[in-house]
C-alpha cells in the first residue's frame, strides 16, 4: 500500500506541473498578444501624429521623424525601431493640372 501512495503522489505532482506549465503558457501568450495589441495602437497613433507634424509646412521633416523614433525606441526597448517617412506632396501634380 504504500508502494501505491508513493506513486500516486508523484503521479499527482506530474499532473501538476503540467497543469502549471499550461496554465503559464496560456498566461504568457495572453500577455504578448495584449502587449502587441497596445504597441499596434501606440505606434500607430504616434505614427498619425507624426504624419501631422511633417505635413506643417514650417516644422522640419528630420525633427519629426527623430521624435517619432525617439519615442519608439523608448517604449520598445528590446532593440531600435526606426520608422523612416517621405514627405508626399500634390505640388507636382497641381503644377500639371495648372498647365
Amino acid at each position: 500500500m504504500a508502494k501505491q501512495t508513493i506513486n500516486n503522489r508523484g503521479h499527482a505532482t506530474i499532473e501538476v506541473l503540467i497543469s502549471f506549465i499550461g496554465a503559464f503558457k496560456i498566461m504568457t501568450f495572453t500577455m504578448f498578444f495584449i502587449m502587441m495589441i497596445f504597441l499596434k495602437i501606440w505606434v500607430d497613433h504616434n505614427t498619425y501624429e507624426a504624419a501631422i507634424c511633417m505635413n506643417s509646412y514650417p516644422y522640419p521633416i528630420n525633427s519629426c521623424q527623430e521624435d517619432l523614433n525617439h519615442q519608439l525606441t523608448a517604449v520598445w526597448p528590446l532593440g531600435k525601431l526606426t520608422l523612416f517617412y517621405e514627405k508626399k506632396s500634390n505640388y507636382k501634380f497641381m503644377e500639371i493640372l495648372s498647365l
